[in-house]
């Protein structure tokens, strides 16, 4: 069965390797067996239509990056490879109407979990930009499409809004940065990891921290009544207290700490949020290193 594609020049495809999306104009098109390697989804987009990744290229690519950024140790190539596969699942996902990442996990057997591999790409990225400042630009934005997509992920999301507000921190872009956390943490006040990021920024990101800044952020968090993962947060202001040299003040969080680390923990079932933050499911995570 012959249908017919979109698609001019299509005989060139092979031509241009390096390119993982290419441009057609719509007036020209060619005959092409369904399901053939060029039967590839396409997408409208000012008048002209692209021929997307498929499926099969897409999950290439993951397994490619995944081989580069881990295996080879060589995170810059792997970032570039896995950004070609996340313009791809972005294009798929427009073209079946998905709003969320995890609506992609069962359309398609993927050789690893895609809430996963968005994860590990978000935390390389993070990594790049030590190396190569301009992906920090990259991160903000991979960030920002990935927010867009994380629906009910809320570890996930927590933790890409945490990384991308670092990023503007580091491009020197503070004022972004604040606004950020000030218009997430009015929106969820009891955002316990929201407090430790921003003042994290504060400690740790600058040549010359601003420990009182750190401190003033993670007491405003500990004020509330109902904060989550207060343990983290108090930990986190005794190590703040013993950098500005204020004794008295970490041994009273120490002691409070002693007591939030003597209260019962119940058991984390294998399905439940990794308690490390990562976003991922206990068993695929810390759980699975036990």
């Amino acid at each position: 069965m012959w249908e017919t594609r979109a698609f001019s020049m299509i005989r060139h495809f092979h031509d241009y390797p390096a390119f993982s999306t290419l441009v057609f104009p719509l007036p020209y098109c060619l005959e092409l067996p369904a399901g053939s390697s060029c039967d590839k989804i396409a997408k409208k987009q000012e008048g002209w239509v692209i021929a997307m990744l498929s499926f099969t290229e897409i999950d290439e690519k993951i397994q490619q990056g995944y081989k580069k950024s881990w295996e080879e140790k060589n995170g810059i190539d792997g970032c570039d490879i896995w950004l070609e596969a996340w313009e791809g699942i972005k294009d798929t996902m427009l073209a079946e109407g998905l709003s969320e990442v995890r609506e992609l996990e069962d359309k398609y057997p993927w050789q690893q979990f895609i809430c996963n591999y968005v994860q590990d790409f978000e935390m390389e990225l993070l990594n790049a930009r030590l190396k190569d400042k301009s992906y920090c630009q990259k991160h903000i934005t991979y960030c920002q499409e990935l927010i867009e997509r994380c629906g009910s992920e809320q570890l996930m999301l927590e933790n890409t809004r945490r990384d991308m507000a670092d990023s503007y921190f580091m491009l020197g872009n503070q004022e972004e940065c604040d606004r950020l956390y000030e218009e997430w943490l009015q929106a969820d006040p009891d955002w316990g990891w929201g407090y430790i990021g921003w003042s994290d920024c504060y400690a740790w990101e600058r040549e010359e921290p601003r420990y009182e800044r750190a401190e003033e952020i993670l007491s405003r968090g500990l004020s509330r009544t109902d904060l989550r993962d207060r343990k983290d947060v108090t930990d986190r202001v005794v190590e703040v207290c013993e950098k500005l040299g204020n004794t008295e003040k970490a041994q009273f969080y120490r002691q409070e700490l002693h007591r939030l680390s003597s209260v019962r923990v119940e058991k984390i079932g294998p399905n439940a949020p990794c308690p490390c933050g990562s976003g991922k499911k206990y068993k695929k995570c810390c759980g699975g290193r036990e």
